[in-house]
């Protein structure tokens, strides 16, 4: 047996890294700015209910589309660290990182399915729905059209895909600064599509690769713990014979 396949190396070692470091820098992406959407839609809301005069109470929901935008964010910062510690084994851990690659692309093929999963109804609620907006003066619940005219008046909007939610971000190139300027609602209702499939991607390549690790360097440990027993008993059995014989 060669010493390359007694020491279990992980075959399509360099796609595996190339896929899973663009599948993670995909989920730092789509769990960072679904992260910056969640506090971004706290710290509007705050500032549209103080600015609402007493006594006028002004409640905002947005239950909907805040609790799939939390699993979507949730499952994308998962799938980064996942990943994270999965390379970190194809340097420090090259024979378990092999043993364990079918385990390693079943995990993020779930979490893929997890992410689709929310981000399906997140598009959709982005595309079709608003937010909930009440007004109360006391216990008389303002109009519709009064809380439409005082959003325009704010330069506001409760429709999600409507909201004017501004973000911006600097990145250092080659020492000089980059700033730039998205959608803080939109960005998330985008981004962690192109992010599923880098997952899927990522997924692929692990499965592949899992199914061309060398079956001797699987069982090459069974097999010598087999015969290290087999020796150790068949020496015991003489022992036992010999006594007997004297």
């Amino acid at each position: 047996m060669s010493s390359s396949s007694s020491s279990s190396p992980v075959p399509m070692r360099s796609a595996c890294l190339a896929a899973m470091a663009a599948a993670w820098a995909w989920g730092v992406a789509a769990g960072g700015l679904g992260l910056n959407a969640l506090i971004k839609s706290n710290q509007d809301q705050s500032r549209l209910k103080k600015q609402a005069p007493p006594p006028t109470v002004v409640n905002i929901s947005v239950h909907d589309i805040f609790a799939v935008g939390v699993v979507a964010t949730t499952v994308s910062a998962l799938v980064a660290f996942l990943l994270f510690n999965y390379a970190g084994l194809l340097f420090l851990r090259p024979a378990l990182a092999a043993r364990t690659l079918r385990l390693q692309s079943f995990s993020i093929f779930f979490c893929s399915v997890w992410l689709l999963a929310a981000q399906i109804p997140f598009t959709i609620f982005y595309a079709t729905r608003a937010a909930r907006v009440t007004a109360f003066v006391g216990t008389v619940q303002l109009p519709d059209t009064v809380i439409k005219s005082v959003e325009k008046t704010l330069g506001t909007s409760s429709v999600y895909r409507q909201i004017p939610y501004r973000a911006s971000s600097t990145l250092l190139l080659a020492s000089s600064p980059l700033n730039l300027t998205y959608d803080a609602v939109r960005a998330p209702a985008i981004i962690p599509w192109i992010t599923l499939i880098s997952f899927i991607a990522a997924a692929s390549v692990l499965l592949v690769a899992s199914r061309r690790v060398p079956i001797d360097s699987h069982t090459h440990a069974t097999q010598a713990k087999k015969s290290s027993t087999e020796t150790t008993s068949m020496h015991e059995k003489g022992t036992i014979e010999g006594s007997e014989r004297a």
